[in-house]
Formats: C-alpha cells, structure tokens, sequence
C-alpha cells in the first residue's frame, strides 16, 4: 500500500470546472489522486446512495472503489465492484495505479460472454388473448450494481423481485408489445435499462388432434357397410349352391327336393 499511495500521491491534480451533476465524482476522484483513499471510499459511496445516479456515474463509481478496494488489499470487494462497473459498460478504463486489476478484468469479461447484461424475454412464442410469461434476467448479477429488477408490459402488467431475474405472466393483444426491464437501487435510482419490443400475432386455433380425427371417421353411419356385407353373404350362398349342382352325382340338383315314397 504504502508504494500504491505514493505513486498516486506525485501525480498531478487535474481541476477544471464541473457541472454540479457530476461535483461529488469530481470530489472523489481529486481524493483518490490525493491518496486520500479513506475519504474517497466514503464519497464513492455517497455517489452510488444518491437518488439522481445514473449509469455512467454508476460505472464510475465502480471502478475507483474497485482500485481503492485494492489499495487496502481487499481483492474480492474490488472484483465485486469491477463485475458491477464491467455489466454497466463493456469498456471500462481503469484508475491510474490499478494495473493490477487488468489481469482480472479480462477474466470477468471472458466469463460473461456475449448475452450477458439484462435480457427480456419470452418462455415461448406470444399470441394474442393467450397467457404467456415474460422474463428479465440480469447475468451476471453482481450484488453491488443494484437491489431490484423492475419489468414493465403495455400498460398494465409490472412486477419488480430481486436478482438475477423477474418473470410476468401477460395477455397480449394482436400488434406489438413493449417490455421495459430496468435495474435500481435501493435509492430508487435507474441504472440499468433494458427493452425489447415483440410482435404478438393474431391468436391461432387449438390445432385438430389425430385421435379426434379417428373418433370422426369412426362415426360414420355402419349401414352400408351392413347392407354390403348381406349382399355379399347371399351371393356366396348362390355360388356355393351352384357349384355343388355341377359338381356332385347325377342325382343332385337344384330345386325341390324329390323324396322316394312320396
């Protein structure tokens, strides 16, 4: 540590005229280069509390509590706040005397992969007057970036739960459907925004199940079927009668039977 102020402590101290939106960074930061780590760890803080904290203020915040973490050699409080600043933006630019930290950002960018961040989306395809659940999901979820997840459909469906993910159950109706998932703190302030648009169809019928199709044809009327098979039966009869006439002795024949004595 003693190395790490030092360095920090012979830079430079850059001043220029601040908007009052971004003053308390500007505080903190002049403390960091200062080497005034404990007071900048408190400002850094205060910054993440406020209610008008955006995302850029967020990620800035962030990544000097991540070197300052580091400072007082508290390593997984600093990969915690550099998962937060890394989920806020991909692009992050690391304070002057935390080069140590590079090795680490590389590994959680490469485990975040490229559908990290907050993500809405459906459990299957929507169609219109049908109930169907709609998901925000933050991944990864570090604790620190913020307390809620607030997601919003149309105008009548929200629901707000905690990390990593929110689920809706919604009814649309034919068009498109607009869904907002936002991540706040426990301030109430908006960090994180996402939103996502889906185009719900027109509502399709249950579509006709096989078995449904077997019963029908089984309920076809069997008269036919009976009557043909009667038609068939008789003419067997006949066939049979004649071919035992053209067959047998001479005395066999067709008609009415002739019986001696009578």
């Amino acid at each position: 540590m003693p190395v790490f102020a030092l360095v920090l402590a012979t830079m430079p101290v850059v001043t220029r005229a601040q908007s009052p939106r971004r003053e308390p960074i500007a505080r903190a930061e002049r403390q960091y280069l200062q080497a005034d780590f404990a007071s900048a760890r408190s400002s850094f803080r205060a910054v993440l509390a406020s209610r008008t904290l955006d995302r850029v203020q967020a990620a800035e915040a962030h990544r000097y509590l991540a070197a300052i973490e580091l400072a007082f050699g508290r390593a997984p409080e600093a990969r915690a706040h550099l998962e937060a600043a890394l989920v806020l933006s991909r692009q992050i630019e690391l304070p002057s005397g935390a080069e140590q930290l590079e090795p680490v950002v590389t590994e959680i960018l490469a485990a975040m992969g490229p559908d990290s961040g907050l993500r809405i989306a459906s459990i299957a395809p929507l169609a219109a007057g049908r109930p169907s659940r709609v998901v925000a999901r933050l991944t990864p979820a570090p604790p620190l970036l913020g307390a809620r997840i607030t997601l919003r459909c149309g105008g009548d469906h929200t629901r707000s739960g905690a990390f990593p993910e929110v689920a809706l159950t919604v009814t649309p109706s034919p068009g498109p459907l607009r869904c907002t998932a936002e991540i706040t703190t426990s301030s109430g302030a908006v960090v994180l925004t996402s939103q996502r648009i889906f185009r719900v169809p027109a509502a399709i019928g249950p579509p006709i199940d096989r078995d449904e199709r077997r019963d029908d044809a089984s309920r076809l009327p069997v008269w036919p079927f009976v009557v043909g098979g009667g038609a068939l039966v008789a003419i067997g009869v006949v066939v049979a009668i004649a071919v035992a006439t053209s067959s047998g002795s001479d005395d066999a024949f067709v008609g009415r039977p002739v019986v001696d004595g009578w």
